[in-house]
C-alpha cells in the first residue's frame, strides 16, 4: 500500500526553510491530493512513479506558498518515495537543473516527470 503524504506535513516541509506564508490552502490540499486522484476505484496516476511526479508537479504550479515552492515540492517528493522504499541518486546541481525545468514547464508533464524520478530512482 502506498503511504501518501498529508498537507500538515507538507506544510511542515515548507516550515523548515521559509516563513513566507502560505497564501492559498486550497490549491495546496489540491495538489497533495492529487496522487491519490482516483476515478471508478481506479488511481488516475497508477504507478508509484505518477504519484511521485503529481505531487512534484502539482506543488510547484500550484504555488500556494508566497515562497519556497520548488523547496517544498523536492522535499515532498524525496519524502513520498522515501515512505515508499526509494531515494533518488543525483547531484545537487542536477536537482537544481531539473527544479528550473520543472518550473518552466522544460521537464514536461506528470509522464516526464515520473520517467525522469524512476531514472534517478533506488531501492532505499
Amino acid at each position: 500500500m502506498t503511504a501518501f503524504l498529508s498537507v500538515e506535513q507538507v506544510i511542515a516541509f515548507h516550515d523548515e526553510h521559509s516563513d513566507a506564508p502560505l497564501r492559498d490552502r486550497g490549491r495546496l490540499e489540491a495538489a497533495v491530493m492529487r496522487p491519490q486522484a482516483e476515478f471508478g476505484g481506479v488511481f488516475a496516476h497508477p504507478t508509484l512513479w505518477a504519484q511521485a511526479a503529481a505531487l512534484l508537479h502539482g506543488i510547484d504550479r500550484a504555488q500556494a506558498f508566497a515562497d519556497g515552492n520548488k523547496r517544498t515540492a523536492w522535499t515532498s517528493v524525496v519524502v513520498f518515495l522515501a515512505a515508499n522504499g526509494f531515494a533518488l541518486r543525483l547531484s545537487q546541481q542536477e536537482m537544481f537543473a531539473f527544479m528550473k525545468d520543472v518550473g518552466s514547464g522544460a521537464a514536461g508533464d506528470v509522464p516526464e516527470i515520473a520517467l525522469w524520478l524512476f531514472e534517478h530512482a533506488v531501492p532505499a
